[in-house]
């Protein structure tokens, strides 16, 4: 895997010393799942990006929804921000997800299509704006299913707060009359 030409094992994670927990999910699903792909340990660093830097920002921009996100190839570097509390490992998916081929990331039965070498280029950017300001993929009246990022936290499920919502997605009702 490599970014602008230039290998992903030389690249160091960044993040804000005013972060959250689910924008630190992130960064460790980026690791983790970088790791799976091809081997390479990502460091990770509290402070301000130098040198070959996947930095993770906060976004503000009233254009993307809740658990919206963007990314982008800039200066041979990847920048990943996230609205609120959910937009980093969303942005973390979609970027493996469209520009690695990684399939079904978010259900944790994920297929990585294999390939001798994938190149990142510089200038690719990506908005993603959920249609849902609160979706849950995973959840079942019995529990949360267990995926391969084990059991996430309610805070990294969490897409933020929405006034008088709790949950949305398909729901199936039985008829047992």
């Amino acid at each position: 895997l490599t970014v602008a030409g230039r290998d992903i094992s030389e690249y160091t994670v960044y993040y804000p010393s005013e972060n959250n927990e689910s924008m630190l999910f992130g960064v460790s699903e980026l690791q983790r799942l970088i790791k799976q792909a091809c081997g390479a340990e990502l460091a990770e660093f509290e402070g301000t990006p130098s040198g070959a830097a996947i930095e993770f920002r906060f976004l503000d921009d009233e254009t993307v929804n809740d658990g919206g996100y963007k990314y982008r190839v800039e200066n041979g570097n990847i920048i990943i921000e996230g609205i609120d509390d959910f937009g980093c490992p969303n942005a973390v998916y979609r970027l493996l997800q469209e520009e690695c081929g990684w399939e079904g990331l978010c259900y944790g039965d994920s297929v990585l299509a294999e390939a001798e070498l994938v190149d990142i280029p510089e200038g690719t950017e990506y908005t993603g704006n959920p249609r849902f300001d609160y979706f849950r993929p995973t959840w079942r009246c019995d529990g949360l299913w267990l995926t391969d990022k084990i059991k996430p936290t309610e805070e990294q499920y969490s897409y933020g707060k929405v006034s008088g919502t709790t949950y949305a997605g398909h729901v199936f009702h039985a008829n047992h009359g």
